[in-house]
């Protein structure tokens, strides 16, 4: 790969069993990275609300999931559960990554929007129409929190929506042993460019700036929609660059275009 970036140092802010494959395109397109994950992943309790889902998945017409931790949180908890995915019911992915994992872990297809990943486009696909989903039952399988946009208008098209919760994101706890580096990097002048994938890596950075946000919010921010690009520009941050999605080859593409009009 030729070395478009060739020293740019850029933050990454993915959690740790997230960033390898970004880590790694970064890398051989000569930037040199420093891994910084601004958010945790792990799996909520197993309540017997949840069991209760997982068991009868077939009462479903269709399953939402809204992140690829989404597919993979639900994969081990039908594994811990001996519980197979009817292949009846339609899939949704997010975006093309969430849905290709979808397909890799259940084997069932998964409908995905062609443009931006976000809940908009989703909600813009013919099979969600009110027409299709008219009293019938969704399965939305999400983190804790977040946003109320998809289960308000799918409510609106009269479909029937529950959410299953399987994981919550929580901020990397600093201690003596494992402070916080980023004040310090960013006093010292050691980041050229940021990347976020989400509005809530993007507010979890900001708050582990700690006095060092002006400095923060004038270095050049890639996010991978509008809508967190929006998050952003409300924020205060200055230079922002916008990927078309997610995924590594997006943001390579977004990086290297950035570069050769600056």
């Amino acid at each position: 790969m030729k070395a478009e970036l060739q020293g740019l140092r850029v933050l990454v802010t993915r959690p740790k069993n997230q960033a390898a494959g970004l880590i790694d395109v970064l890398t051989q397109a000569g930037a040199r990275v420093i891994h910084y994950p601004v958010l945790e992943i792990e799996a909520t309790e197993n309540s017997p609300a949840q069991q209760a889902i997982l068991s009868n998945l077939e009462q479903f017409k269709a399953l939402i999931f809204i992140s690829a931790n989404a597919v993979r949180f639900t994969a081990m908890s039908l594994e811990k559960h001996s519980i197979t995915l009817p292949s009846s019911i339609q899939c949704f992915g997010i975006g093309k990554t969430t849905s290709s994992l979808i397909e890799q872990c259940f084997g069932n297809a998964a409908l995905f929007p062609e443009g931006a990943a976000d809940s908009e486009s989703l909600l813009a696909l013919e099979a969600l129409q009110q027409k299709q989903i008219n009293g019938r039952n969704i399965l939305i399988i999400r983190g804790e929190g977040g946003r109320e946009t998809l289960k308000h208008e799918l409510q609106k098209r009269d479909a029937e929506v529950q959410y299953l919760e399987l994981y919550r994101r929580i901020s990397p706890q600093f201690s003596k042993q494992n402070p916080n580096l980023l004040p310090i990097l960013l006093e010292n002048k050691g980041i050229d460019l940021v990347t976020v994938t989400s509005g809530q890596s993007l507010e979890y950075l900001t708050g582990l700036a700690e006095d060092q946000k002006g400095l923060l919010k004038a270095l050049p921010l890639l996010v991978p929609s509008a809508r967190v690009a929006d998050i952003a520009q409300r924020s205060g941050f200055e230079k922002l660059i916008q990927s078309s999605g997610a995924r590594d080859a997006e943001i390579i593409e977004a990086l290297s275009s950035w570069l050769q009009h600056n």
